[in-house]
């Protein structure tokens, strides 16, 4: 018992004292040796080395930077002696004469793609006048903007006409025109009155039916058991201009499934869908507004050029005029709708004759209105050099020289055939500069922010702009 006592306390013993050490081991920190990196030295010119700006190394003649380990002698040497054997025996004097020149070189590299301030916020000034006034039709001339940048003078006095795009007296001449399509909507939108409140019952129709989704389904069921092509009506939508063709010449198909369904749940309504002369309005606007979606269409795509779009404006005016002068004698095959409806109900168009002679005249007359400048014939040695004449192309100067010289070339004249005007006039800027600077356009135009600096009454931060945004002196 006297040992096993004894045995306990040495063992108790031998533990506290193991966790004093263990303690004492656990509160030491341990030390940290703190690296020290080497640092660029003078002297190491004589290896063909400058200090670079965050204290590397970079060699003289190849402008390598090496990492901060090599900032040793024998290492920079080594990288003298093995890359430029050539110089190992240079002086001094010719790394440091190499030194300045590079130094030299990268200040001037500097002065050059460096705006000033205050001609990078004129540049702003002038994109900004410029955006403002691109709702119009109107011209931007050199001076307005000369007299914007002699507002923005340098700190030192001196102009700015050496760092801006508006050297000497150069005429630069910026012309706008309004969108094509844009035009073409705004030209088929005025209708006469009764042809109007036509449209505005078959809104009120469709929005009826598509108020509530139980009217939705109940017509759809409707359309599907009297074996219709659609079971539903399309919204109505005055933003879209392709909107009002497609929900008339819906209706028109669902006629008799929305007559049906109108008779039970909208008997004021189901009126209109029961008068023949009505529906015979009905078809006509369906069709008429189905061959201006056409329109609308085919001058539409990305390689689409205002050339080809006003030959087809041309040619449905001129189809305008055909229409009129077949209705004279009776003739509505133009309108296969109402010609089908005439027929199947054994009607004649006189009734209505009046009214869609007026607004095929009133529809014309408003593409005179809105397309004044359509006459394109004097840029059809655009759509072909080969075959048109020069004196009458309208060009001045050395570009009617390059046209001549490239309406003579038999081999341009091939590629010409294979490619066509819009693939071959960029592969012959490089040779005809002047005549092809003539024929660029952009195939698809991007305006959502000059529009939305035109509209905007807010004033741009142009100051915030100048420090944020880096200036590109070469574009």
């Amino acid at each position: 018992m006297h040992y096993s006592m004894t045995f306990c306390s040495i063992n108790s013993v031998s533990s506290a004292g193991c966790s004093v050490s263990a303690e004492k081991v656990n509160t030491e920190e341990p030390s940290v040796k703190k690296i020290k990196l080497p640092k660029f030295h003078d002297s190491y010119i004589k290896y063909g080395f400058m200090e670079y700006s965050d204290g590397r190394p970079q060699c003289t003649l190849c402008l390598k930077i090496l990492s901060v380990e090599a900032l040793k002698p024998y290492k920079l040497n080594r990288h003298l002696t093995t890359i430029h054997p050539e110089h190992a025996n240079k002086s001094k004097d010719f790394f440091q004469r190499k030194k300045e020149e590079y130094i030299k070189q990268k200040v001037r590299l500097t002065n050059i793609t460096t705006i000033p301030e205050k001609a990078q916020q004129a540049s702003y000034l002038a994109a900004l006048r410029i955006a403002k006034c691109q709702l119009q039709l109107r011209e931007v001339k050199t001076a307005e903007v000369k007299s914007l940048c002699k507002t923005m003078q340098r700190d030192g006095g001196s102009s700015l006409s050496a760092t801006l795009p508006f050297r000497g007296a150069v005429a630069v001449t910026w012309k706008a025109t309004h969108c094509m399509l844009h035009r073409q909507a705004l030209a088929s939108k005025s209708m006469a009155p009764d042809l109007h409140d036509v449209l505005e019952v078959v809104v009120a129709a469709v929005n009826f039916v598509k108020s509530r989704p139980l009217k939705s389904r109940l017509f759809a069921k409707l359309c599907t058991e009297m074996g219709a092509a659609h079971d539903r009506l399309l919204f109505h939508s005055e933003v879209r201009w392709l909107s009002r063709g497609k929900v008339l010449e819906r209706v028109f198909e669902l006629r008799r499934e929305l007559h049906e369904f109108l008779k039970e749940h909208k008997p004021d309504l189901e009126l209109f869908f029961s008068d023949q002369q009505w529906m015979a309005k009905l078809a006509y606007l369906a069709d008429i507004f189905s061959s201006l979606n056409g329109l609308n269409l085919s001058i539409q795509g990305c390689y689409s050029t205002i050339l080809e779009a006003s030959d087809k404006i041309n040619a449905f005016r001129r189809n305008i005029d055909l229409w009129v002068h077949k209705l004279q004698r009776a003739i509505t095959d133009m309108f296969p709708n109402l010609s089908e409806f005439l027929d199947t109900n054994c009607m004649g168009v006189d009734f209505m004759l009046n009214t869609i002679t007026s607004h095929l005249t009133s529809l014309n007359e408003h593409f005179s209105h809105y397309f004044t400048d359509i006459d394109m014939e004097k840029y059809d040695w655009v759509r072909d050099p080969f075959s048109c004449e020069v004196m009458a192309s309208g060009l001045s100067g050395k570009a009617k020289d390059e046209l001549l010289e490239l309406s003579s070339d038999r081999t341009l004249r091939m590629r010409f055939n294979m490619q066509g005007p819009a693939e071959f006039w960029p592969t012959v800027e490089k040779e005809y500069k002047e005549v092809a600077l003539q024929t660029r356009y952009r195939a698809r135009l991007n305006v959502e922010d000059d529009l939305r600096v035109c509209l905007s009454p807010i004033t741009p931060r142009i100051d915030k702009l100048c420090k944020e945004r880096q200036s590109h002196p070469s574009h």
